[in-house]
């Protein structure tokens, strides 16, 4: 008689992938928030310096590696 395996949690990619994108998201908005709080940047909308900032990438993991890689 074989003995039954035991299966390993699932891990939840799912809710990774969500974690992952809100950590993204708020990396994002405080580059926004610094570059608006910079002299540079304090007449200008955010919505304009997020553009600015994404180069209207809609991927926000390309966004994110393409900040890190500036950094």
């Amino acid at each position: 008689m074989a003995l039954a395996k035991r299966k390993e949690a699932a891990p939840d990619l799912g809710g990774e992938i969500l974690r992952v994108r809100a950590l993204i998201e708020s990396y994002i908005d405080g580059k926004v928030a610094a570059l608006k709080a910079s002299r540079d940047g304090a007449s200008i909308p955010a919505e304009q310096l997020r553009a600015m900032l994404t180069r209207n990438v809609m991927c926000g993991c390309a966004v994110a590696l393409n900040l890190l890689a500036d950094e």
